[in-house]
């Protein structure tokens, strides 16, 4: 993905129409996701540092200029080997704990509104023997 450029294309997830968009300013990585039925917007400014560090912490470090050519790729649509999934926090939560190896218990407490109003755009890495969020 080159600076300047921007990506903009209609998803499904979860049964649900999305418009994700992602655009390369300034050395940022600017990702927009829309509801397209209730036209609920998520947005988030990315820096190369921010990107490399959670990418190392998944345990699949990519530099910041192929971690934007595999999001690109993964909304275009256009490799197998990524793809994309938009989570809830509960959404998350549960994969965590599912990798951890954690068998979740419903909470007893309610989330704030503002983790229940969050979503996480997950990108999927999956290569032959293994599968990277």
């Amino acid at each position: 993905m080159e600076e300047g450029s921007e990506v903009m294309e209609d998803i499904v997830f979860r049964g649900v129409e999305f418009s994700v968009k992602i655009e390369l300013d300034k050395n940022l990585l600017i990702v927009e996701v829309s509801d397209s039925m209730t036209a609920d917007q998520w947005r988030g400014e990315f820096d190369p540092a921010y990107i490399e560090d959670l990418t190392r912490k998944t345990g699949n470090f990519k530099q910041f200029p192929i971690f934007c050519s595999m999001l690109e790729s993964a909304v275009r649509k256009t490799s197998d080997s990524v793809t994309l999934d938009l989570l809830t926090y509960a959404d998350l939560e549960l994969l965590r704990n599912r990798k951890a190896g954690v068998v979740s218990r419903p909470r007893g407490h309610q989330q704030s509104s503002a983790l229940t109003s969050k979503r996480y755009l997950i990108l999927i890495y999956t290569v032959e023997f293994d599968r990277i969020h």
